[in-house]
C-alpha cells in the first residue's frame, strides 16, 4: 500500500466493479448450481468474523503451548492488522449506506447513516476478514504458497458474498483492498516499532 502502483491497481478494479455491479450479479443468479453453492457455504464461512478470531485464537494458543514464539507473535501482529480493517468496516457500513443487491438490481441506491442491515452493504465484512488474513499471513510467513492459498481462499470468500447476493461486486473489490493495505500498514508500522525499540 506504500507504492502508487498498488492504488492505481486498486482504483482500477474497483472502478471497473462498480461498473459491472449488476451485469455480475444477473451473472451468478443465473448460473447457481450444486457444486457452486456448497463452494460458496464454504466461502461464508471461512469469511465470518467469529470463525476467524476462533480460529486466530486457536493458533497463538497452540504456538505459545509448543513453545514457537514467532508464530504465535506473527498471530498477534495479524490479529492487530484484523481488528484495524474491522474497525474500518464497522464504520464504513453505517456511513455509506448502500443497499444490498435485491430483485431491484439497482446498484445506486444509498441512505448514508442508517442502521437498517439491508443498507450496510458497503464494503463487505466476509471479504475485509479473509483479505486481512491473507495479506497478514503473506507478510508474516514470506512464502509466496501461503500468499497464493490465502489469496485464493480470500477470493472464494469474496465471491461467495456475490453468489449468495448479499453484496454487489464492488462491495468485495473495496473490502478487498481495504483488507490487504489496512494490514500491510498496521504490521509495518508494528514491525518498525519493534524494531526500534530493541
Amino acid at each position: 500500500p506504500e507504492g502508487t502502483r498498488f492504488w492505481v491497481a486498486a482504483g482500477g478494479a474497483i472502478a471497473a466493479a462498480a461498473l459491472l455491479d449488476e451485469n455480475v450479479r444477473t451473472f451468478w443468479l443465473d448460473r447457481h448450481s450444486t457444486f457452486a453453492s456448497s463452494l460458496a457455504d464454504a466461502g461464508n464461512f471461512a469469511g465470518t468474523g467469529r470463525n476467524i478470531i476462533a480460529g486466530l485464537a486457536v493458533t497463538y494458543v497452540v504456538a505459545r503451548i509448543t513453545h514457537h514464539r514467532r508464530t504465535a507473535n506473527a498471530v498477534l501482529r495479524i490479529s492487530a492488522g484484523y481488528a484495524v480493517s474491522n474497525v474500518i468496516v464497522g464504520v464504513l457500513k453505517p456511513v455509506v449506506g448502500r443497499h444490498r443487491p435485491d430483485s431491484t438490481n439497482d446498484a445506486w441506491r444509498f441512505k448514508p447513516f442508517s442502521t437498517e442491515g439491508e443498507w450496510h452493504s458497503f464494503p463487505s465484512s466476509h471479504a475485509v476478514h479473509a483479505f486481512s488474513i491473507a495479506a497478514g499471513a503473506a507478510i508474516a510467513t514470506r512464502r509466496s504458497w501461503v500468499a497464493a492459498l490465502g489469496y485464493s481462499a480470500a477470493t472464494v470468500v469474496a465471491w461467495s458474498r456475490v453468489y449468495d447476493d448479499q453484496h454487489w461486486t464492488s462491495d468485495v473489490t473495496t473490502a478487498a483492498v481495504i483488507g490487504m493495505s489496512a494490514v500491510a500498514t498496521t504490521m509495518i508500522q508494528l514491525i518498525l516499532q519493534l524494531w526500534r525499540n530493541q
